[in-house]
This record gives C-alpha cells, structure tokens and sequence, in this order.
C-alpha cells in the first residue's frame, strides 16, 4: 500500500509541475504580447477622443480600481512583408494610462482576415458602447461608409465580425444600402453621415480636443447646419473651427467667422432637428404610400428604419 501511495503521490507532482509549466508558458506569451504591442495611428484615429475631464476621470479610476476591461489586440501573422505583430484595436487610452503608471492589465487576442476587417470591428464596436451620442454614432457610420466607398472590403468577412444578428445579411446592393442595413438605419442616414464626418474633420483638422468636445455634445454644433456650411465653395470651417477651441458658442463663432452682424441669437439645435425631422416625416409618408400601391411588404422593412429614426431623433 505504502509503493502504490508513494507512485500516486509522484504522479500528482509530475502534473503539477506540468501545470506550473503550462501557466508559466502562458504567462510568458502574454509578457511577450504586452512587450510587443503596435500602435496603428489610422486605428487610433477611429477610436473618437476623450475630453481631458473624461481622460483624467478614467486615469483615477484605473489608478483606485485597476483596469477592469481588457485590451483587445490583434494577432496579425507574419508574411514575407513583415513580421508577426500584435496590434491594438481596443484600449488605446487604457493602454496609455497603464503603462505611464505601471498598472498590471489583461490582454485579449483576435484574429481578422485582414486590415480592412478590423477597421470595421474596431468602427462596430465603437458604435455599441453605452456611452457614445447621435453625434458619435453618425462620425463612425460616416467615416466607415467613406472607406468602405474607397476600398474594396471582403462583405463576407464583414458579416463574421459584425455579429450573428447579421449572418444573413447577403453581399447585394450599393455600400449605403449594406450600411444601412448593418446599422438599422435608413440609407439616407448612412449619405447624410459621411457628409457629418467629413464636414467634422474639416471643422476640427488636427484638434482632437475640439472633436471630442463636439461629438460629446460639450460644444453644441448643429449637424445639418455643419454639412451646409462644408458645401460652401468658400468652406470657412477651419476658422470656425478655431473660433469654437477659443471658448465662442457656435452662434457667436458663425457670425464672427462668415462676418454675419449679430442681430438676434439663432438656435440652430432647433433648426438642425426640424429640418431632420421633416425629412424622416416626408420618407414615412413616402414608404407608407409606395406600400400600399404596390402591395410590396419590403417598404414595411424601409418604413420601420425610418420609425426608429424618428424616436431616436424626438
């Protein structure tokens, strides 16, 4: 009894030194991968900036509480153009608080078929934090819908990344139509945000201070009025834009900057909503109408995005 005790005894000990080997060897690989994280400035751009309240907000509760969320990277393999790299999709500004203060945190790891599907993952899961305004929300769907516009994207790996809600989502139809559908909203919608964002780039430049103050709705910048403005031929948004980082409402800046005399306060909130608001009204109407003539249930589809417009407009 006592060889059988003593042969069970070192087996037990053989596995746990198996064990200890196998948690050291993934220990070593997440070293490995935190040691070796890439920064894409072009990801990094993605992800909308935090004010410096909110930065500074995030920094004291990582400091008390720890890194609570992982950072997300992604494993991609080496080719014959470079080498294996590790790079970051999620977490930037976690990332940079960390490391300046010597803050332990978890690492996950994701693999994409390419460039382009990241991007998207990295735009999708921007659009599904709590936190993020219409305003965001409208940046990251106008910026994916100008790239998608310009490159050629493989839909197919789109859909694997996009959630299983989207799994049968076929590869027809233009870009708008795709995004439209990806993101329940109108196609309309999906025109009108990229004129948003590329009107904000404008309106910001290099100033992601000031973009982050507008998408967070710190600094009140009507959207329909913005994409006029960026239709201009004299297209003054940079010096609005520097007129806004100088502390002036966005009614005092217009003024200042299109040289317009000040005669009365105009609330280009209201205008912006009104002006949206009758354009969903004339698209249901529409929808509504085509429907009924034509018997065709797939305007009942096109008419429910503009419904969910309308509520997440009022």
């Amino acid at each position: 009894m006592g060889k059988k005790g003593f042969a069970f005894d070192g087996l037990l000990s053989r596995a746990e030194e198996q064990l200890e080997k196998h948690e050291e060897v993934e220990k070593d690989t997440v070293v490995y991968i935190k040691r070796n994280i890439v920064i894409y400035e072009e990801f990094k751009y993605l992800v909308p900036p935090l004010t410096p309240d909110e930065l500074y907000k995030l920094e004291i509760s990582i400091k008390e509480e720890g890194c609570r969320d992982p950072l997300v990277v992604w494993h991609r393999p080496a080719t014959e153009e470079q080498e294996e790299e590790w790079v970051l999709v999620d977490g930037h500004n976690r990332y940079q608080i960390c490391e300046q203060n010597t803050i332990e945190y978890h690492v996950v790891s994701m693999e994409f078929a390419d460039q382009e599907t990241a991007v998207h993952w990295i735009v999708n899961n921007q659009l599904g934090k709590r936190n993020a305004t219409e305003e965001t929300k409208s940046y990251l769907r106008g910026m994916q819908y100008n790239r998608e516009k310009r490159k050629e994207v493989n839909w197919q790996n789109l859909r694997q990344y996009a959630g299983t809600e989207h799994e049968g989502t076929a590869n027809t139809g233009n870009t708008a139509d795709r995004l439209a559908e990806l993101h329940k909203v109108s196609e309309k919608t999906i025109k009108r945000d990229e004129k948003f964002a590329l009107a904000i780039d404008t309106l910001c430049g290099k100033n992601r201070e000031l973009k982050a103050n507008v998408l967070q709705k710190n600094i009140n910048v009507p959207k329909l009025k913005l994409i006029d403005l960026a239709e201009d031929k004299n297209n003054l948004l940079p010096e609005l834009g520097e007129e806004l980082a100088n502390g002036l409402s966005f009614s005092q800046a217009y003024h200042k900057v299109y040289n317009i005399e000040m005669t009365e306060i105009i609330d280009y909130e209201q205008y912006s909503r009104d002006k949206v608001l009758k354009g969903i009204k004339t698209s249901i109407i529409q929808s509504l109408d085509t429907a009924l003539k034509t018997g065709d249930k797939s305007h009942i589809t096109t008419l429910r995005k503009y419904l969910e417009e309308l509520e997440n407009t009022l």
